[in-house]
């Protein structure tokens, strides 16, 4: 597919936020702002996402909905591992639970964990889109 300037400006822009929130999360998650790291974290995927989603001329209208589109063009075509898919639904999951559950309470070391397979996810995401 050709990308028009526009499409190729909107998908950097894109891993420069997921990069970006990504060392937000780390700053609060050092911090001892785990909930609100948490919440940075799936921010920084979900931008990695979009990113491939605009690749390919694909969008959606809501987070469940990306999620979705991620399934569909990302693992079901095997471009990326199932594995990953997982980690996106748990991280939003926790997203979720940490915005809107009262007395949500996640740990360090939960946190640590999420940062630490999110720097994967993302490191893959802008592999595939770079291909």
């Amino acid at each position: 597919m050709n990308m028009t300037p526009n499409m190729t400006q909107l998908i950097e822009y894109r891993l420069k936020r997921s990069k970006e929130t990504y060392k937000d999360a780390e700053l609060l998650i050092n911090g001892g702002s785990y909930i609100s790291g948490v919440n940075r974290i799936y921010y920084a995927c979900f931008y990695s996402v979009l990113a491939y989603l605009h690749k390919i001329n694909v969008s959606a209208r809501t987070h469940e909905g990306v999620k979705a589109m991620f399934g569909l063009h990302l693992v079901k075509t095997g471009k990326i591992e199932k594995e990953f898919a997982a980690f996106y639904s748990r991280v939003l999951s926790k997203r979720i639970s940490g915005d809107y559950d009262e007395f949500e309470k996640i740990s360090e070391l939960e946190a640590r964990d999420f940062l630490t397979e999110a720097e994967k996810f993302i490191n893959k995401i802008e592999e595939v889109v770079r291909d």
